[in-house]
């Protein structure tokens, strides 16, 4: 009854913070042709000419040339002055944010069932790159979300209060499910997911784990940096309105906008090792990982073992990709990231593990996360 409550007082707040979204006033106006000269098009628009260049990441454009011949159409326009005046798509955030909802549940029921099968397991990453990843682009992401309101809080996007809305509703789904957002909704992270289950190399996946000490201080340090970059204008990031995930932003790739050229550098790496260790990026880099990894314990569903019925076979530990079953199993205070991917359910013979809100009369048999 009390885990019923609390999914039930996270579905309100999860609805009402969707609605409060609605609220947000949206700016329109738009003004485009192919003809435009850069300048004019800055000048009529509002911006500076300078931060749309930052933006395209062309400091070499002149102010004469018109968007015909620089190759800008208009929906790259509107994206443009978009991200630069922070325009707030609220309905289509909206609508995705549902999507991302309806997505999770169907995610946690299936790994509550334990009918997390692999193939439906590879339909449903799949369908997270194409329809979360390139279908809407990088604008409505976990890792977006937190970025756009830490530049809202230092004054260089605007709508920060909508920005933190929409990381509340990516906040709302780790709860539900633990870190079912990075793990299934996340277009990045599924694509990372989806490489690293590529046949090959099992042994060495199995044995060579990258510690979780070592990649979780490289993004907690990392973070710090951006903060103090961002905050202090280190680099002359604030005046660009940059911070420095901007420069190896892997969510670049759902709109195949590579110009600058650490990005594609990036992405290749990570992919390239995404295939021997277990979501380089997320581990290392991301800031929403790092943020939902703090609050993951409040998770509803998470994985759970019945020491009753546990052998200490420790195959559960060994199926898992990357360290998170080992501190479950270990009861550490602060396990590494569990991305609720199954592959431990699927590996239990005695039926001791599960991903559910526990057993209040079996309490003291159990030990979660």
């Amino acid at each position: 009854m009390l885990k019923s409550r609390k999914i039930l007082l996270v579905l309100i707040a999860f609805i009402a913070t969707e609605s409060m979204l609605f609220i947000v006033p949206s700016d329109s106006r738009f003004f485009f042709e192919p003809g435009y000269t850069f300048k004019e098009f800055a000048r009529l628009n509002g911006v500076k000419p300078g931060k749309v260049k930052n933006e395209l990441g062309r400091p070499d454009i002149r102010g004469r040339e018109t968007l015909a011949g620089l190759g800008i159409d208009k929906a790259r326009a509107a994206d443009l002055i978009s991200h630069i005046k922070g325009r707030f798509p609220a309905e289509k955030i909206v609508k995705l944010q549902s999507v991302f909802a309806v997505f999770t549940t169907i995610v946690i029921f299936l790994l509550f069932k334990n009918r997390m099968s692999p193939a439906m397991k590879t339909v449903l990453l799949l369908i997270a790159i194409a329809g979360f990843g390139f279908f809407p682009g990088k604008m409505v992401n976990p890792m977006v979300s937190l970025v756009k309101f830490m530049k809202g809080l230092a004054g260089i996007e605007a709508n920060v209060f909508t920005w933190f809305l929409t990381l509340t509703c990516f906040s709302l789904l780790s709860v539900i499910g633990t870190k079912a957002v990075c793990g299934w909704i996340c277009p990045f992270g599924a694509l990372q997911e989806l490489i690293y289950g590529i046949p090959g190399f099992s042994q060495f996946k199995t044995k060579c784990k990258i510690p979780f000490l070592l990649s979780n201080i490289f993004r907690i340090l990392l973070f710090l940096g951006c903060i103090i970059a961002l905050f202090y204008n280190l680099f002359g990031l604030k005046e660009q309105g940059r911070v420095i995930y901007h420069v190896i932003n892997p969510f670049n790739l759902f709109e195949f906008n590579f110009s600058m050229v650490s990005v594609p550098i990036y992405i290749g790496i990570t992919l390239v090792a995404g295939y021997l260790f277990y979501r380089p990026h997320c581990y290392f880099v991301c800031p929403f990982g790092l943020f939902s990894w703090l609050f993951k314990k409040m998770s509803i569903f998470r994985v759970w073992i019945d020491r009753g019925k546990c052998t200490e076979c420790h195959a559960c530990v060994k199926a898992c990709p990357g360290l998170a079953m080992k501190g479950i199993y270990e009861e550490k205070i602060f396990p590494a990231d569990c991305f609720s991917c199954g592959e431990c359910l699927a590996s239990c013979k005695f039926d001791a593990l599960s991903y559910s809100c526990g057993n209040r009369k079996d309490e003291h048999r159990l030990i979660t996360q």
